[in-house]
């Protein structure tokens, strides 16, 4: 992958408004980022911009949601956001990414795309399907100087459980290991300038990937303890 400078780049940043997407578009500002900001709500967004002119960058704020219609239950939703909407802005940003100055197309994973855990068998299912689109067309952009980066992450400090996937009242996973989410965005910002494929920030998380590909039977046994039966 191409390694770049951040100065100046164009950047569009989706899910902006808190979370990761918030840390990495402060990032950007402070490295010399133009940005475009997207999200829902527009009160949060306005907050981000200023705070951004505060850093001496620009960035242009559009309302809305990323994801398309979608029914209530649960799965879609989650793949709506998680999948689908990533796919489509893919696809309508590559026009412009094709004539960008060494263009990148950043997609968040998170490690449970590379490992299936119990009780969270549609969000992993959502990350896998990132991460497959992801490989597939970093290989399709590639002839046309555009880089791929997958950003996935382990457990973060953010409010995503609280605002995307419902309580389904089945054991939490523990609460140990957290990064904040500033720490995934100056990580993944400085991917984007060494020109990795894959970032996972957060030491666990990497613990997990590792021991997976050595011994998925390891990780089976150790997560099937947090199984109840029924």
């Amino acid at each position: 992958m191409t390694k770049r400078r951040i100065q100046q780049c164009r950047a569009i940043v989706t899910g902006a408004s808190s979370g990761i997407g918030r840390e990495i578009a402060l990032e950007l500002a402070r490295q010399g980022a133009v940005q475009v900001l997207t999200a829902r709500r527009e009160a949060r967004l306005r907050e981000l911009a200023d705070q951004i002119a505060t850093l001496g960058a620009r960035a242009e704020i559009v309302v809305g949601d990323v994801t398309e219609d979608a029914s209530p239950e649960r799965i879609r939703r989650i793949m709506e956001v998680n999948f689908f909407a990533l796919v489509e802005m893919t696809r309508v940003a590559l026009p412009a990414l094709k004539e960008g100055n060494r263009p990148i197309v950043v997609n968040i994973g998170s490690v449970l795309g590379h490992r299936g855990v119990p009780y969270r068998s549609d969000y992993c299912a959502s990350k896998f399907a990132v991460e497959g689109f992801s490989e597939a067309i970093r290989a399709e952009l590639g002839p046309h100087g555009i880089d791929v980066l997958v950003v996935s992450p382990g457990a973060t400090e953010s409010e995503f459980a609280d605002r995307v996937i419902e309580h389904t009242g089945e054991p939490d996973w523990p609460n140990i290991g957290r990064v904040s989410a500033a720490v995934v965005a100056r990580q993944t910002v400085r991917a984007i300038r060494c020109g990795r494929h894959e970032i996972i920030p957060n030491r666990r998380a990497k613990v997990l990937y590792w021991l997976n590909r050595i011994s998925p039977g390891l990780v089976d046994r150790f997560t099937a303890r947090y199984v109840e039966p029924r």
